[in-house]
């Protein structure tokens, strides 16, 4: 119950849900490595198949939601960080060839604008950072 009452999906965002979901399996999985020392009973796994059914249902979507969340959270980084320098994203193009390719490169940009965009970096160093902690607090999570 405390479990499904902390987990309730309607009380959190996405990111809070995951670290809840993370902490409560931690700790539930550092109580019954304490508890097992005790050799409480005969079967030795009972508390690890105690743990995996408390938690499976919140395991079972458990991989879909990190990744939704991850890419979601990255889009959202990187969209704000382009609105605050006005950067216009391309059009996807379909190219069959490279000649292809060199050729709508070339007409859709004019040696001036090719210089300028050399210059220009499309991702700052603040940015690179908190794609980075993010992915890493995803991994971490990824561990239960």
């Amino acid at each position: 119950k405390h479990v499904d009452h902390k987990l309730d999906e309607r009380l959190q965002q996405n990111d809070s849900y995951l670290e809840n979901l993370y902490r409560l399996y931690s700790k539930t999985k550092e109580l019954g490595k304490k508890l097992s020392d005790y050799k409480l009973g005969s079967d030795s796994s009972f508390l690890h198949r105690l743990q995996k059914n408390v938690f499976s249902k919140y395991l079972n979507d458990y991989i879909k939601r990190e990744l939704k969340y991850l890419t979601e959270k990255c889009e959202l980084l990187l969209s704000r960080y382009y609105e605050s320098i006005g950067h216009q994203k391309r059009e996807k193009v379909h190219v069959s060839g490279f000649n292809e390719f060199v050729r709508l490169t070339g007409l859709t940009q004019t040696s001036q604008q090719q210089s300028d965009n050399t210059k220009e970096t499309y991702l700052n160093q603040h940015v690179a950072v908190s794609l980075l902690l993010e992915n890493k607090n995803s991994l971490r999570r990824c561990e239960m």
